[in-house]
């Protein structure tokens, strides 16, 4: 029971080295756990398979609860503790009272199951027992008088008919019966297993764990007790509190006080380890100090889950710092982690350039990836053929991730891995070697199929319309012999005979006694027939063809009765094809089905069911389209999902790849010193990562005249709590690695001197506060190193030559004001000179008409400037107006 020395974050400690044997016995609590935990499911299991009730008697459980008691009354034995036994043990456990009231929990609830079981049958039961015998209703009519002959018949006729209604309700009431008791056993067992796995297991797991770990705590008690454990471990165990000072790391900015505190409180935490990890404390000691603990693994695999994410051709993201904290803690090569994450990536990459070497010579392959273009692209000639061709061949990997690959992650012979498997007289020196190769061979051969395509579309519209024409020439052939028909018609019509008089008689006397005839078998004998009919379409279960006709005979006998019969049967008929159509997988025609049926039995259920269905294989097709790396299409796809399962998040997925390929690609353009190419691919992803800086970076690295810059930064919007803003510059003039830029709009708003007086350039306070204020407040370090001192000749407003006036003399300026003969030269007109002034320069000059100064003047106590774009002089110095610096920029990295 000595002390063991370990640092953490560059402090010593001395704990007690039971804090080790607390840890082993932690292992040992949590196994006796999970063998608790297994064997209550496995025996749960068992009892279901016989089909018992959902629970467990504490007999069943007994056994192996004293059995997981036991070893620790064993691990006492080993330390000369012999007199504690298992019922002290149980006992005193809570956890063990806990594990006897889960248990008759669950006896409870499967009793009241059975009864609610039960009592639903005996309903059903009724149910089915007065549906019967209200089916059995005879002929509905009865005979009053007449001869005993029509008595007979009719009575004959009765019993037919009962006894056929009781067969037909005795089948429908074991139908009812069967039906009943399938639904109830699918409700119990539905019931059954959610209350398993929604209450009794997670209940009994918890029980068992409290169980467990005080085991464990009588067990720590025994030794200390009797002098086998050091009583100061104790202070080194409570993991409860150190969690609780953990989360005062965001109280508070003295994080490392915090992680002492908590490490002292229970060294072998994990989280400890973690936080001092994420916020950059935790060194190789420290570290070390967590292996002790035997927290080292834990450390290392989390490590290994942040240190990105690299699936092919998805995603390729790896935090480069985690990959040296992984370097350091193991001892290895940041190279060999790299390459271990990357293995698969390459494998993969490789694999995609050998397939997209052996397209070249299949061209079966290459007419199937153009086939599957829409007909619009194909007739948009060679252009989709490359296009498809560069598609294909950029898939395979972006430029920065080969970059990563070689540079970062040690595959430099990426090359030699590719060239391997090309032809022995084949070999390439750079990545845009092999992808101009491929792309040029594929455009080949994809324009060999689209022409293929091409001309096939072509034959099969010109049969299409050569059918057509045929068709057309029919239909019309056929309505004309049909007009010619009808002609012949009535020619014939008016050359009938007319009809005598008697003739007309005798017809009509004939018509009254059809009519009466008629009338006599359309109100007894076709109803009667009609009737029988229907019965005997019933009993066939024609249920449709019995309705139609019970529907014509309106209250003819039961006909009322037997047509809403009919209706039921016929409800269930198309009840059951709608669940044949959800069965088969033709969900569209289940939901129209159901939705037919108006909330019939459970069909607004199952068209919920159908719904889901649909959104699942939507969900799978854009899936699909997402392995495919048809990202834009998937992305649709996901879109129509409204949210079903993770679409949001593949959508996200799906974004990040795409703005992730258009990154890369805009790095690529602005190596190939593409600035402006890659600016406007940046706009389209402003938010994503480093975007917007890239976007000022290379917008200053590929100016040109006219162009807008930003460089420092400056307040403008008069908003003095949001600091300042972004100095937008105009470029005047590109030199080579220089620019001559001016402030887009007057951002001050100040004299040319501060008093009235004779004054030059050279002497003015504006040039002072150029090159001293504004260029310290503006300009960070890095960016001041930029800007380029220019030496200036300053002449007055009436003579821009290179005047030696000496008073006026020369000046090194690293901002400037134009002189009036540069403001004529860089702006083509009065309009072009107009400048507005920002916000707060607006505020304190309060003026909504702009003047601003330039640095031309001469021996009185006036200055030049530009007034509503004209140029101007004769102003007094004195007085106020904007101010728009100038400067000459180095453009480089």
């Amino acid at each position: 029971m000595g002390n063991i020395t370990v640092k953490f974050i560059g402090k010593e400690y001395s704990i007690p080295e039971d804090v080790l044997t607390y840890i082993e016995l932690l292992d040992f609590t949590n196994n006796v756990q999970k063998q608790l935990t297994n064997s209550f499911v496995r025996k749960l299991r068992n009892e279901l398979d016989k089909g018992n009730v959902a629970c467990l008697d504490d007999e069943i459980m007994a056994p192996d609860i004293e059995q997981q008691t036991g070893k620790f009354i064993a691990k006492l034995t080993e330390h000369g503790i012999f007199d504690r036994t298992i019922n002290d043990y149980l006992c005193e456990n809570e956890g063990y009272k806990l594990i006897s009231k889960v248990n008759a929990s669950a006896l409870a609830e499967a009793k009241r199951a059975l009864n609610q079981q039960m009592s639903d049958w005996l309903q059903g039961y009724e149910d089915a027992v007065q549906k019967k015998d209200a089916s059995v209703t005879g002929l509905g009519f009865s005979i009053w008088s007449g001869s005993f002959v029509n008595h007979a018949i009719y009575a004959a006729m009765e019993a037919s008919k009962v006894n056929a209604q009781e067969k037909a309700a005795a089948k429908e009431y074991q139908r009812d019966m069967a039906e009943l008791d399938a639904r109830l056993e699918s409700r119990k067992s539905e019931d059954e297993k959610r209350y398993i796995s929604n209450t009794y297991i997670p209940h009994m797991e918890a029980a068992i764990t409290v169980f467990a770990y005080e085991l464990l705590d009588t067990y720590i008690s025994d030794l200390i007790k009797n002098g086998k454990m050091d009583e100061n471990t104790l202070k080194y165990i409570n993991i409860d509190r150190s969690n609780d000072l953990l989360k005062n790391l965001t109280l508070s900015s003295n994080k490392e006080e915090i992680l002492y505190r908590a490490f002292e409180t229970c060294p072998y935490n994990l989280q400890v380890y973690s936080r001092a990890l994420n916020y950059g404390f935790l060194d190789y000691e420290s570290y070390k100090t967590a292996e002790y603990f035997k927290q080292g693994k834990n450390i290392i695999f989390s490590l290994v889950s942040s240190l990105g994410d690299v699936v092919y051709p998805k995603k390729f993201k790896i935090n480069y710092d985690v990959a040296e904290k992984m370097a350091e803690f193991t001892q290895s090569d940041v190279a060999t982690i790299l390459q271990a994450k990357t293995k698969e990536y390459v494998s993969a990459l490789t694999k995609a350039y050998q397939n997209a070497f052996e397209l070249i010579t299949n061209k079966k392959q290459c007419y199937k990836i153009i086939k599957g273009l829409s007909e619009k692209s194909l007739f948009a000639g060679e252009v989709i053929s490359k296009g498809t061709a560069q598609a294909q061949v950029n898939s395979i990997v972006t430029v920065s991730i080969w970059n990563q690959l070689v540079n970062n992650c040690g595959y430099i012979d990426l090359l030699e891995k590719i060239n391997a498997f090309l032809p022995a007289d084949v070999e390439f020196q750079s990545k845009t070697e092999i992808d101009d190769f491929l792309i040029e061979k594929l455009t080949i051969n994809f324009e060999e199929a689209r022409q293929s395509i091409v001309v096939k579309i072509n034959a099969e519209k010109e049969a299409e319309e050569k059918q057509r024409i045929e068709q057309e020439r029919l239909k019309a052939e056929k309505e004309r012999v049909r007009q010619e028909k009808r002609a012949k018609l009535k020619v014939n019509f008016k050359k009938g005979v007319k009809i005598s008089g008697i003739a007309l008689a005798t017809i009509v006397v004939l018509a009254v006694v059809i009519s009466l005839i008629s009338l006599f078998k359309n109100n007894v004998i076709v109803p009667t027939d009609m009737y029988n009919d229907a019965i005997a379409l019933m009993d066939s279960g024609d249920w449709q063809k019995a309705k139609d006709i019970f529907d014509s005979l309106d209250d003819f006998k039961d006909s009322e009765e037997l047509q809403k019969q009919c209706a039921d049967k016929i409800l269930d008929s198309t009840y059951t094809h709608a669940i044949e159509l959800m069965e088969d997988g033709k969900y569209s025609d289940a939901i129209d089905v159901f939705e037919e049926l108006d909330g019939y039995k459970e069909s607004e259920r199952f068209v919920k069911q159908c719904e889901i269905a649909l959104l699942d294989a939507d969900y799978v097709q854009a899936v699909q389209l997402m392995n495919e790396g048809k990202f834009t299409e998937a992305i649709k796809c996901f879109e129509k999902l409204n949210g079903h399962k993770d679409s949001s998040v593949k959508i996200e997925e799906c974004q990040e790849i795409i703005d992730e390929d258009q990154y890369n690609t805009a790095i690529q353009l602005a190596n190939q010193e593409k600035y402006k190419d890659a600016v406007k691919i940046l706009e389209k992803i402003v938010d994503y990562k480093d975007s917007k800086k890239l976007i000022d970076r290379y917008s200053f690295l590929g100016c040109e005249k006219g162009d807008i810059v930003t460089l420092g930064t400056y307040e403008q919007d008069n908003n003095l709590t949001n600091g300042s803003e972004a100095i937008e510059w105009v470029v005047l003039e590109r030199n080579g690695d220089k620019a001559l830029v001016i402030s887009k709009y007057c951002i001050e708003w100040l004299p040319f001197n501060n008093t009235a007086t004779k004054i030059s350039w050279k002497n003015s306070s504006i040039r002072s506060w150029l090159n001293n204020t504004f260029v310290n407040k503006a300009f960070t370090a890095q960016e001041k190193k930029s800007i380029i001192s220019t030496q200036h000749i300053n002449p007055d407003f009436y003579d821009d030559s290179e005047s030696e006036r000496s008073w006026l003399g020369t000046t090194t300026d690293t901002v400037f004001l134009l002189s009036s003969g540069e403001t004529d030269k860089y702006f083509s007109s009065d309009s072009a000179r107009k400048a507005e002034g920002t916000e707060y320069a607006c505020n304190k000059g309060k003026s909504a008409s702009w003047y601003w100064w330039l640095r031309s003047a001469n021996n009185i106590e006036y200055a030049g400037f530009v007034s509503e774009g004209e140029l101007g002089f004769g102003e007094e110095v004195d007085r106020n107006m904007g101010i728009r610096p100038a400067m000459w920029v180095v453009i480089s990295e």
